[in-house]
């Protein structure tokens, strides 16, 4: 389904406030009849309702449906699924009208929501809901990178920085006793950094600002890291803007490298600025300081996909946005992502580059 988006010209009223971007409402899924909801899964995962795709064979036709179990039978291998079999949606216990309404609900909340708000409002467990969040988080990363790679050989401008979390250290209680958080040894162990490639709008397309970020958990933001991670994803010659940080000094071998020093100027006399990057943090930030407080370094890079995700969809309706999220989610992406969570036998490992 095509998204529907608006002209990004600069205008007086924001587009959250305008009724485009209103498209649909928690209240419409619930007058959504069984049937609608199934229309509405089929029409997104196959292209077609009244047609299912066989998980197993592959096969595209109006298959068999059980009333009695809510599945279908293949007409071909004989093997019996669901709408949502081999999806992220696979094997879940609740119903789709309340999965829906909760990724609505994530797609809505523009500084991000919290697992316990999730949990309150649809009665669900903190780790139930937790889960669930996590896997809407791994659709919103399919559609960044999915984002980034139509988006990475273009000739628009890419902006370039870095922001550090979990960067303090619990204090001792005796001032005697406390330690110089300014020393490496004493660094927290948990120190992340975010690291953000953010393309750009050509400067003469109308709409303006960021197309698509891309955004790394790396240990820190050495030259080493940033050196491997440019050349692997940006095309070389590209104009890159960054602050005046050592890190970048060897990107100006390999492209049109444009630098501000933020101790005088946040954007210089010829224009040049890195605050799509800034923008992007900033976001990051606010969801990090109101909404979830704590972001465990397993999840991190979910977490940072997620305000991608909001950052690349900020001027796109409700309705268009929840097709864009599920129609990752009724891929095998995210399928296995909390496996095992609720038993304690969860494998995520943290997602760092280096």
């Amino acid at each position: 389904m095509k998204m529907n988006t608006l002209s990004q010209k600069r205008h007086g009223q924001h587009y959250l406030l305008t009724r485009g971007s209103k498209t649909i409402t928690a209240e419409d899924i619930d007058s959504m009849s069984d049937q609608e909801i199934a229309d509405f899964i089929m029409l997104l995962r196959w292209g077609k309702v009244g047609e299912q795709g066989c998980p197993y064979c592959g096969t595209l036709d109006n298959h068999y449906f059980l009333a009695t179990r809510h599945l279908y039978k293949c007409k071909h291998c004989g093997k019996q699924f669901s709408l949502t079999s081999g999806s992220a949606f696979h094997s879940r216990k609740l119903p789709l009208r309340k999965i829906l309404k909760m990724m609505l609900t994530f797609i809505l909340n523009v500084k991000g929501i919290s697992a316990i708000a999730i949990s309150r409002e649809f009665d669900l467990t903190y780790k139930t809901a937790f889960a669930w969040l996590h896997k809407f988080r791994t659709m919103a990363k399919a559609s960044c990178l999915n984002m980034y790679a139509i988006s990475s050989q273009d000739e628009s401008s890419v902006h370039l920085d870095g922001t550090y979390v979990h960067t303090n250290i619990r204090k001792a209680n005796k001032k005697v006793e406390r330690k110089d958080a300014r020393l490496l040894e004493n660094a927290n162990k948990d120190k992340r950094c975010v690291f953000a490639i953010v393309k750009n709008w050509a400067e003469d397309a109308k709409a303006q600002g960021s197309k698509a970020i891309l955004p790394f958990i790396i240990p820190a933001e050495s030259s080493e890291i940033v050196n491997k991670i440019v050349k692997n994803h940006v095309k070389k010659d590209t104009t890159i803007c960054t602050d005046d940080s050592h890190a970048y000094d060897d990107l100006l071998l390999f492209y049109d490298l444009q630098r501000v020093n933020h101790s005088v100027e946040y954007r210089s006399d010829l224009g040049v600025t890195n605050n799509q990057a800034e923008s992007f943090f900033s976001r990051f930030k606010r969801g990090l300081r109101g909404q979830y407080h704590k972001m465990s370094s397993k999840y991190l890079d979910l977490y940072a996909f997620e305000f991608a995700f909001r950052e690349n969809t900020r001027r796109i309706d409700s309705l268009s946005l929840l097709c864009e999220l599920l129609q990752y989610g009724l891929l095998a992406i995210g399928r296995n992502v909390m496996r095992g969570y609720n038993h304690g036998t969860s494998n995520k490992r943290e997602v760092l580059y280096v």
